[in-house]
């Protein structure tokens, strides 16, 4: 038992080594399509469905492209250095990196100091994307179409967005309440995230509460850093803020090469 022990130990000081010193990369010309990853030890790089290209260290978010709530496709590493992420052929994001001697480059990030950069083929660090250690804000989102029964919830990290037994939509963070709907007391079945952008309490088909956001044809985003509670258009423009909180919402763009 105590053997065990003791390779048990050795082993797991021999895997933090190894992830001390480990990165994560994307080569010239690799491409990920939305829903797609690749994973190097303990990190992930992630196409997320909705948009977003994230990069997790055991489940937790380090960086981030902050296109939630954009249409797109794909990413790649393009062979002239850039980094893009597409809908299509039209670009949503990049690096700005296509004019700065990183052709046949990659992408990279340190697995333990999380520290993300464009290379040149030799390794010479050509653009800093993010510092190493960061903090990234934590969000918990209810997409479009979704639908939560009484009783359900959508959990993500310390957040929580749950259809309470009690008729009550609202948000929790670290079991604190942050929002809610305020329909404590009614009869309700269901809330949904409606495709035209409202979201509804139901008592099966009767409304009990809304957003009155039916035009926006987005999703719900619960910020964990600021407290926000929002209502976001597809496109990712703020339309609602269902609570007091305030935040900025920023989008990159770049240059692009549509031939990839």
């Amino acid at each position: 038992m105590k053997n065990t022990l003791v390779f048990s130990f050795v082993a797991f000081l021999l895997l933090f080594a190894s992830q001390t010193n480990a990165q994560l990369r994307l080569t010239s010309g690799q491409r990920l399509d939305k829903g797609q990853k690749i994973t190097a030890g303990l990190g992930e790089l992630y196409m997320q469905e909705d948009g977003n290209l994230v990069f997790y260290h055991i489940n937790t978010p380090k960086w981030a492209t902050m296109t939630n709530g954009k249409t797109v496709t794909h990413c790649i590493m393009q062979p002239d250095g850039n980094l893009v992420i597409y809908n299509g052929t039209y670009p949503v994001w990049a690096s700005d990196t296509w004019n700065v001697g990183a052709g046949g480059g990659y992408f990279e990030i340190h697995l333990s100091t999380f520290k993300v950069g464009i290379y040149k083929p030799d390794g010479t660090l050509v653009k800093l994307l993010q510092e190493g250690n960061p903090t990234i804000a934590t969000t918990l989102r209810m997409n479009s179409g979704q639908t939560l029964n009484k009783g359900q919830k959508i959990t993500a990290g310390t957040a929580e967005l749950i259809m309470q037994e009690d008729g009550n939509l609202v948000v929790y963070n670290n079991q604190a309440p942050i929002w809610a709907s305020g329909t404590n007391g009614k009869t309700v079945t269901h809330c949904i995230m409606q495709a035209d952008g409202n979201l509804v309490v139901y008592n099966n088909s009767t409304r009990v509460w809304s957003s009155d956001t039916d035009w926006a044809g987005g999703y719900l985003l619960y910020t964990v850093e600021t407290n926000e509670v929002c209502i976001y258009s597809a496109d990712g423009s703020l339309v609602r803020r269902l609570n007091s909180a305030k935040s900025t919402h920023r989008i990159h763009y770049g240059k692009f090469n549509a031939n990839y």
